[in-house]
């Protein structure tokens, strides 16, 4: 079968209706899947996906699905699925035994949310998703830090942070969560003082090359625009 020919039999089973329908969100992921495995070179497989308006994510999340679906267990108990395919999705990281075992006590049903499938995931799996250590999963948000564009020394950063952990002593129920920002921005100002190192060593380059000129012509030299 030619891939024209593939892809003109995919199109005709397509159901454009798939984000409120788990029966169509199957149905689609089952279609996508195969046309992953089989259209080679891929770019036939990507302009199948532009062609339906589907972006390269939620692409990926329909083959996700339909690769889990190989033995039709979510197709065989879709009654029990929720409409939102992104919540399949997450469905799919349960193994069979757990699928089958939810599916039969009525934790996985139509109603079932991202919130809900992520609990029956676990704790750990719940707090990873959240960006929060295990040490704070059963934490409550109370306030939000934010910073604005208007910052322009990093190193104010550190300073900030400083004074939000002395909170901590002061007040032992409140536990801070920075979400590695001081870490990326300990990264950026050490990205910043490695640049400020070369430029003085190009600097320094350049001087140099400047003496080492002179002495051979005897003259002044000037590199205008000298770059290394």
């Amino acid at each position: 079968m030619g891939i024209d020919t593939i892809v003109s039999k995919a199109k005709k089973d397509w159901v454009n209706d798939f984000q409120s329908s788990s029966t169509n969100a199957l149905n689609n992921s089952t279609i996508l899947a195969k046309l992953r495995r089989t259209l080679k070179p891929l770019k036939h497989y990507r302009r199948f996906i532009d062609s339906v308006g589907l972006s390269e994510r939620n692409a990926t999340r329909l083959v996700r699905i339909g690769e889990r679906d190989k033995d039709s267990i979510l197709t065989n108990n879709s009654h029990n699925l929720p409409n939102s395919y992104a919540t399949i999705d997450i469905i799919c990281r349960l193994d069979d035994k757990n699928l089958l075992k939810h599916f039969k006590s009525g934790k996985i049903s139509q109603s079932s949310t991202r919130k809900d499938i992520h609990i029956l995931l676990g704790d750990k799996e719940v707090s990873r998703r959240k960006g929060l250590p295990q040490s704070l999963s059963t934490s409550s948000p109370f306030t939000e830090v934010r910073v604005t564009s208007s910052l322009k020394d990093l190193s104010q950063i550190e300073k900030l942070n400083k004074d939000l952990k002395s909170l901590t002593s002061k007040y032992s129920f409140v536990k801070l969560n920075d979400k590695g920002f001081t870490t990326r921005v300990k990264n950026e100002i050490k990205k910043q003082e490695l640049e400020k190192k070369r430029q003085k060593k190009e600097e320094k380059y350049y001087e140099q090359s400047v003496k080492d000129m002179q002495k051979l012509t005897g003259k002044k030299v000037s590199f205008k625009g000298f770059k290394v």
